[in-house]
């Protein structure tokens, strides 16, 4: 009678541990499998910007090529990053933005206070712009 208790006992153990385990594999698994789904994503995706840009010199091409390759590797370092420098600019820029969203929703423009508002946030864009390169040097 000791016996079969004992063996009960220690084959709930190992079914414990074969199922632990088992959870585990599948999650590594699945990690790796959204690891690569979505750096692929990310990469055909920065692709077709790389792709657009013409101007470019060859030795400009195999240098962003490079980056490219490592951004797509590190896409799990790189993407946050990319989203904070993109809430950074949209809050810096938030006027000229939701302007230039009016003035899409907008059929014509012949309003003369939306045209001062559109020059007079130009403006302001091309003076901070302006003012941001000259402290650069």
């Amino acid at each position: 009678m000791g016996f079969q208790v004992n063996v009960i006992i220690t084959t709930s153990v190992v079914s414990t541990a074969v199922d632990s385990s088992l959870f585990l594999e599948f999650m590594l698994n699945l990690i790796l499998v959204l690891y690569v789904l979505l750096g692929g994503l990310f990469f055909t995706r920065w692709l077709d910007f790389f792709l657009e840009d013409q101007e470019m010199s060859v030795q400009m091409r195999w240098l962003s090529m490079l980056i490219l390759l490592i951004a797509t590797i590190l896409w799990p370092i790189t993407v946050p990053f990319a989203y904070l420098e993109l809430l950074n600019f949209h809050k810096k820029n938030k006027q000229l933005i939701n302007l230039l969203i009016n003035l899409s929703n907008a059929k014509v423009i012949d309003d003369a206070c939306l045209k001062q508002k559109l020059n007079d946030s130009l403006s302001f864009s091309v003076s901070s712009s302006s003012n941001f390169h000259r402290e650069e040097h």
